[in-house]
């Protein structure tokens, strides 16, 4: 089980929420309810369950590095990466790891099947969430209404809340992030309505992107 800094990578049950295990055989970090539940599961987890596998702790670079999801552009599949964090893991050290300058785009949301919160970064674009090539990971993972509708490369970066809801930091992300993501990209991409906020930054130009 992966635990660092106090955030632990609890058992997860993609579909019902915290559980006890049994865990994935393979990668250790997600467990279902019963076999059932992790065969419907397996289309979406397969996705993450290797390469989170090549991105436990004692591959951590150093004590300022955050595992987050990358779906980038010239990838088939979704991988874990190491990002490297500012002492209160507050921000990314430098964003430029694997994005230019020139700010993010950023959309986030809440889940109640996961400890943090979720944010999707993309480097500013023309058209957020829609500039760059295609994502071949991303289309894969999405249905077919919403394959090709975002494009470019993406991080998902969890946020964990401490002293009460006070301060938020940069925490790893594991496998259970991705069903959450996959849902929220296919719910936003058939809404309609309203869905961003233009908020000042004080690190530069950030779309926050709320739905």
């Amino acid at each position: 089980m992966d635990t660092y800094l106090g955030r632990s990578d609890v058992p997860t049950n993609t579909l019902l929420g915290p559980t006890v295990p049994p865990l994935c055989g393979a990668c250790q970090n997600i467990s279902y309810c019963d076999k059932a539940c992790q065969t419907t599961d397996w289309p979406t987890h397969k996705n993450v369950c290797k390469p989170y596998s090549q991105c436990t702790t004692s591959s951590r670079p150093g004590r300022n590095h955050r595992r987050v999801l990358v779906f980038d552009v010239a990838a088939s599949k979704p991988q874990f990466e190491w990002l490297a964090v500012t002492p209160d893991c507050k921000e990314p050290l430098a964003q430029g790891q694997f994005f230019d300058g020139g700010g993010t785009t950023r959309m986030y949301f809440e889940d109640s099947r996961l400890m943090y919160s979720v944010h999707l970064w993309q480097p500013l674009g023309p058209s957020p969430f829609a500039s760059g090539g295609p994502n071949r990971a991303m289309d894969r993972l999405l249905g077919a209404e919403a394959a090709g509708v975002y494009r470019g490369t993406f991080i998902v970066v969890a946020y964990g809340v401490t002293d009460g809801g006070k301060n938020r930091r940069i925490v790893d992300a594991g496998c259970d992030v991705l069903q959450p993501v996959k849902q929220h990209l296919e719910l936003r991409a058939g809404y309609k309505g309203p869905i961003f906020i233009a908020q000042p930054q004080e690190r530069g130009p950030t779309l926050i992107w709320n739905t």
